[in-house]
């Protein structure tokens, strides 16, 4: 690694640019030289060439033979001792192999060096009597003996003399790298600020972005969500908030028809957009914003015992406390967790909360009396919705995730997608028709409402009419 920091040192100082030349001396410094010389002269080289006597595997011997030699007497001469038992453990196998014709060391992690013998009918071969641990496989056999889990105890005790002698070696290599770790972090730091502008650069050039603005107001012509947009078939959508029309929306629609994911992107793109990133739009303005608040999801919290309903309202007042006009909000199904007519309350309550603040907001929900802020707050509140699923037959046309302005009118969207389940249908047509009968007498009690304050009216009339008769 610091090999490639001392080419990407020597490439920033061949550039002009300010960045480079300001920060160029973070990865050319002395100090990460001297920690390559300390880490070189203690760390193996020759691990990956070394010649392995028998089965072990490479990765053992990273660890092993990680530690470069004549860095400790005692180290040096447990690995000879280790390659001699290995060298044993070879011979031992090859005077097997002249007994058990087809007979192959193997090692495993688990059971160490061990005999297999490949055969098309294992249950027909013989073995000598001191063959042990046998295991009858469908095309092998694989077995030990004493002998062999002696070696193989012996190799055990003698890797770990060797990590414990490795240990100390590079506990005292670390020691004396110690002092040159600022060099490390300020490199470190540069790398990761060089990724994070390559990242940048290479999306804004293979991807079909525009540079943003920043004004009084929030403005996305054809905004497209940054992943999504791998896709061909994404669907842009507008984005308009301000303060003096409209900072508040509400976004009513059917499920998967897009609510979550557009709330999603208007974050992105302003994030994006803050940290100096093209954004993928055809236009875009932002406002520069200092918070970016969000209350999406519905699961419990087992740690704090807290019910989905009181996440959502533990969350709610987190962001009320410390929301301001310069924060950006968005809020998926606020209070679906309880019942319709308390989940109403509680989301008017708090959206008139939140209005009060003055901090432009993204509101999806599915509770349609929502949309009757537009009409108290008509110069802030504004309602948009996405179009419902078409359904032909058995199939079903995927929605067109494009969003329109106006409240949304309907119809029962949630039956028609249980019925693309494996519901039975007998469920699926009950439903509808309480839900029809709901539907029926919600109107009908609404119609009783509106009479029954009209009766009261013509009678308060009568009652003042017939009063100011009698006086005359």
């Amino acid at each position: 690694m610091l090999d490639a920091v001392e080419k990407l040192g020597f490439i920033m100082s061949q550039s002009s640019l300010s960045f480079f030349v300001e920060n160029k001396m973070k990865l050319t410094d002395c100090r990460l030289s001297k920690i390559g010389e300390i880490v070189n002269k203690v760390i193996s080289t020759e691990v990956n060439s070394r010649k392995r006597k028998g089965y072990a595997p490479i990765a053992r011997d990273y660890a092993l033979f990680a530690v470069a030699e004549k860095q400790n007497v005692l180290l040096d001469m447990a690995r000879r001792v280790y390659q001699e038992l290995v060298e044993r453990v070879m011979e031992y196998a090859g005077h097997e192999r002249e007994e058990i014709s087809g007979a192959q060391i193997n090692y495993s992690q688990s059971r160490g060096y061990h005999f297999s013998l490949h055969t098309k009918d294992p249950y027909s071969v013989k073995l000598p009597n001191y063959c042990i641990q046998i295991v009858q496989n469908k095309a092998s056999i694989t077995f030990t003996t004493r002998d062999l889990i002696k070696y193989n105890d012996r190799l055990i005790q003698s890797e770990c003399e060797i990590l414990q002698m490795s240990n100390l070696v590079l506990e005292q290599m670390i020691m004396n790298i110690r002092v040159y770790l600022p060099s490390l972090y300020q490199c470190a730091e540069l790398i990761s600020l060089l990724d994070c502008y390559t990242s940048i650069a290479y999306y804004s050039n293979k991807t079909k972005t525009v540079r943003p603005k920043f004004s009084n107001q929030i403005k996305i012509v054809d905004g497209r969500h940054p992943i999504l947009d791998c896709r061909s078939d994404v669907v842009p959508n507008n984005t308009f908030l301000s303060q003096k029309d409209g900072r508040f929306i509400i976004i009513a629609g059917p499920n998967m028809s897009g609510k979550s994911t557009y709330m999603r992107q208007v974050c992105l793109l302003q994030i994006m957009a803050q940290m100096g990133c093209l954004v993928p739009a055809e236009s875009a303005t932002f406002i520069p914003m200092t918070h970016i608040f969000s209350r999406v999801g519905h699961n419990d919290d087992l740690v704090r015992n807290l019910s989905g309903f009181s996440v959502e309202m533990s969350e709610m007042a987190t962001i009320l406390q410390n929301a301001n006009q310069s924060s950006l909000i968005i809020i998926d199904e606020l209070a679906r967790s309880t019942s319709t007519e308390e989940g109403i309350g509680i989301s008017y309550a708090i959206c008139e909360r939140i209005l009060a603040i003055g901090a432009f907001t993204l509101f999806a929900t599915h509770f349609l009396d929502m949309a009757q802020l537009e009409i108290c707050y008509p110069e802030i509140v504004r309602n948009y919705h996405f179009s419902s699923m078409k359904f032909n037959g058995n199939d079903y046309d995927t929605t067109p995730h494009k969003l329109f302005k106006g409240p949304y009118q309907g119809p029962l969207y949630g039956l028609d997608l249980a019925s693309m389940t494996t519901f039975p249908e007998k469920i699926i047509k009950d439903a509808e028709r309480l839900a029809e009968r709901l539907r029926t007498a919600k109107r009908e009690s609404s119609f009783l409402d509106t009479t029954s304050k009209i009766e009261f009216n013509n009678t308060f009339e009568t009652i003042e009419n017939f009063e100011t008769n009698r006086t005359i």
